[in-house]
């Protein structure tokens, strides 16, 4: 637990972190010769790159915020229980400002599925940060763009008109569909290999 702690700890500043730190929580009680091993190789890793960091430069222009981010998700990725792992990040300004990467509280039926749920949690950070931006007087008035590699997710977000193969879909996660309707969100499809939410998942 005290190495989970200050491998947390350090997920504030280093976001390249979060998916194996995730992993390792998950397997903290379950393995702990694996966990053992794979925390391991984690503080290797951080031996190694003990100089990365986040670097936020002077911003010179007056333009309002440019908040935007990125959601990712993997399918049925754990091998025991079939949940999905799914991550995003923000950016305002170009600099990144919020990330994390977590294991999906319910199974995905397809990897569409998996996408929104990410897309969904990603646009309540998302208007989160709007409200936050708003207070700190950098105002948003266009939709937030969030970047997303998955066509059959952006096509859920786009509609109103739900059919027999999404109909199951829990009415928490037709909340980013109502975001998009009232233009405070919009996801833009983007590569997978361009899609830095990747990382998470």
């Amino acid at each position: 637990h005290e190495i989970c702690g200050c491998l947390i700890w350090l997920l504030n500043t280093r976001p390249d972190l979060c998916f194996s730190v995730s992993k390792l929580g998950q397997m903290a009680t379950k393995s702990p010769d694996e966990f053992y091993a794979r925390a391991a190789r984690i503080l290797r890793y951080l031996k190694g790159t003990r100089n990365f960091g986040l670097k936020y430069p002077r911003h010179k222009s007056k333009k309002k915020s440019a908040l935007y981010g990125f959601a990712d998700s993997d399918y049925a990725g754990d091998k025991i229980d079939r949940k999905s792992q799914y991550g995003f990040l923000f950016f305002a300004h170009d600099c990144l400002i919020e990330w994390g990467s977590w294991k999906q509280q319910v199974v995905a039926l397809s990897s569409a599925e998996a996408e929104l749920i990410a897309a969904n949690e990603a646009a309540r950070t998302g208007m989160w940060l709007r409200q936050l931006m708003k207070e700190l007087k950098q105002e948003q008035d266009s939709a937030t763009v969030i970047y997303e590699d998955n066509e059959g997710t952006i096509c859920m977000s786009n509609t109103t008109i739900f059919n027999r193969r999404t109909r199951h879909i829990d009415v928490r996660y037709h909340y980013l569909n109502n975001l998009v309707q009232a233009g405070q969100v919009r996801l833009k499809k983007i590569d997978t290999k361009q899609n830095l939410a990747d990382i998470f998942t």
